[in-house]
């Protein structure tokens, strides 16, 4: 699962690997808490663990936020090192990937 937002040069918000395929939901505020067993977060673009939620610049346009939940050929997603860019989670995922949902928030702070 990737949260990204395209409109700030695919600024990574969260990025979820291996949450297992039993697992319907995350809860709200499972990052860093409550995550699904053997799932992992990586450093969002802030540099922190897990989720960093949406923080446009002040006055700037509205922000679009995607999210975006992929299906798998593969159980595992391994080496993925702590922090990735939008285009390097896309390579490790190419090949891979046999669905995916999307769903796009938008969000602006004066």
């Amino acid at each position: 699962m990737i949260i990204h937002d395209p409109d700030g040069r695919n600024w990574v918000h969260w990025a979820v690997f291996n949450i297992p395929p039993n697992y319907n939901e995350i809860i709200e505020n499972a990052s860093g808490n409550n995550m699904p067993i053997g799932s992992i977060e990586l450093n969002n673009q802030f540099r922190t663990p897990g989720y960093g939620g949406p923080e446009p610049p002040r006055g700037s346009w509205r922000h679009e936020y995607k999210m975006t939940l992929y299906a798998l050929n593969t159980a595992l997603i391994n080496d993925l090192g702590s922090f990735r860019s939008y285009a390097e989670i896309i390579s490790v995922l190419e090949g891979k990937i046999i669905a995916k949902a999307e769903i796009t928030g938008t969000y602006s702070r004066d």
